[in-house]
């Protein structure tokens, strides 16, 4: 078994990473050496750990393991498209001083860090990062307020990689998978808001327990377990039901958000039901993952009462007479 130390970074669009948080003492989250002119802007992480693994692909591959684990769950935690940095090559345009476009051509665009000293970075090499107190279940404040300069952290995030890490792997995979239907919802928006309301309603079902007996749960039995009833509830009788919405889209292509049709942002002929029941689904099914961790996955469902299909009175059958034996 070797042991060595690997550093790549992780970016994302928002608030910059202002702090170094260590969630073991050899997995440490620290802040770029450079970042956008603006606050909100594409945004990095470094990532340092020392991984134990036999041989150099071993390590390597232990490596972008742990990578792939700290990106998933930090997409819910922090409520962010959280992705692995690549090069790549795209069309660059070269623009002189009077804002005129001069050129344009192909280069290599992504980022790079040039003078970080080798190994793993001393313990207080750089500020802690900023944790904000967060009442479970919940999420805390959403958005960017007045006051922000950094992204915000929960403070018990070391708490929920220790519980993942704590996780068997039938269970560990199970979460991840539901971070993952997250993660690519994330990345939709805002081009496809459809199929990123759709993979919420994955996400959430993703974490329902295994087994034939919770085989036809659906996502407001998840939240009504998770959360609570009266949430489950509201969720399911808004205007725009998301089980409803998956299930349109998922069998007929069905699109409920004009997704085709230009944005025409200001509209005051456009229906808000969409709208209200992606704000409240989104902070639900981060809720729900958080929660589910928490818990350790282990957890009883909660079957939520199903209504009556409209129309559909119960008649109660006629009793049989007795067939006569034959003699």
């Amino acid at each position: 078994m070797d042991r060595e130390h690997r550093r790549s970074w992780l970016v994302y669009d928002g608030l910059p990473w202002t702090g170094e948080l260590w969630l073991t003492e050899s997995l440490r989250l620290g802040p770029p050496s450079r970042s956008p002119d603006s606050l909100l802007g594409r945004q990095v992480v470094i990532v340092d750990a020392v991984v134990e693994g036999i041989g150099f692909q071993g390590v390597s591959a232990k490596f972008q393991r742990i990578l792939r684990e700290l990106r998933l769950l930090l997409s819910p935690v922090l409520g962010l498209h959280v992705e692995n940095t690549r090069w790549e090559s795209e069309w660059v345009p070269e623009i002189d001083e009077r804002n005129q476009i001069t050129d344009c051509r192909l280069r290599t665009v992504g980022y790079a860090e040039i003078d970080l000293p080798p190994g793993l970075p001393a313990r207080g090499s750089a500020p802690p990062i900023t944790l904000e107190t967060v009442a479970r279940p919940g999420l805390g404040r959403s958005g960017v307020w007045p006051d922000d300069r950094a992204q915000r952290v929960p403070h018990d995030i070391e708490g929920l990689w220790r519980s993942f890490i704590a996780l068997p792997e039938a269970l560990k995979e199970q979460f991840l998978n539901a971070c993952n239907a997250y993660d690519i919802a994330r990345s939709m928006w805002p081009a496809q808001r459809t199929a990123y309301a759709v993979f919420l309603v994955v996400a959430c079902e993703a974490l329902k327990p295994s087994g034939n007996r919770h085989k036809k749960a659906n996502v407001y039995d998840v939240v009504a377990s998770l959360i609570d009833v009266p949430t489950a509830q509201s969720l399911r009788n808004l205007r725009v039901p998301p089980q409803d919405l998956r299930s349109r889209h998922v069998h007929h292509g069905a699109l409920a958000a004009d997704d085709i049709a230009p944005l025409l942002f200001g509209d005051p002929f456009r229906d808000p039901s969409f709208h209200e029941m992606i704000t409240m689904l989104s902070q639900v099914t981060r809720i729900c993952l958080v929660e589910w961790l928490r818990r350790g996955g282990r957890y009883r469902i909660t079957w939520l009462a199903r209504p009556e299909a409209p129309g559909k009175r119960h008649t109660p059958q006629r009793k049989r007479p007795p067939r006569k034996k034959r003699r």
